[in-house]
């Protein structure tokens, strides 16, 4: 009985002092220091073309060359129509882009940079034909711009 009791204190202060949780950190998701550039791209270019499929569909609609289920403009479509589009340009290929820009730059992956800096060029230029005036000079800063400037489409 007695080692019965010591195995379970045992079991339990092992147990008890096994790990530690970050409660700040994600555990399900890439780091920045752990981002394999050749996947971010990959993941850009996927990303990427199922942006310009969407979109493509939006024009296609606008120009009467695909049925857009409406026969006035104006009821076609609604700001949040283009909710999905716009999170996907900057939440999966802009941002992804600017952290691989900066880190292949620093870690002399030419090839990545210039890649991503085309990518992010084809999706900046999708956007300001779509929305004219987008924000990108301030738009990654995180949480300490939550509602960044939108730069001149000429810029």
């Amino acid at each position: 009985m007695k080692i019965i009791k010591s195995l379970i204190l045992a079991v339990g202060l092992l147990a008890a002092n096994s790990c530690s949780l970050n409660l700040l950190e994600d555990p399900n998701s890439v780091q920045p220091d752990e981002m394999l550039p050749t996947l971010v791209i990959n993941s850009m270019q996927r990303n990427t073309a199922g942006l310009f499929n969407t979109m493509s569909t939006f024009g296609m609609q606008l120009t009467r060359q695909q049925n857009a289920g409406a026969s006035i403009y104006e009821s076609l479509y609604n700001p949040q129509s283009f909710d999905g589009s716009w999170s996907q340009a900057y939440a999966n290929i802009l941002l992804d882009g600017d952290r691989l820009i900066e880190d292949a730059d620093k870690n002399g992956l030419a090839r990545h940079a210039g890649i991503a800096r085309v990518l992010s060029a084809y999706v900046l230029t999708m956007l300001v034909d779509y929305f004219g005036d987008v924000p990108y000079s301030e738009a990654f800063q995180g949480s300490s711009n939550f509602n960044p400037a939108a730069d001149n489409m000429e810029d």
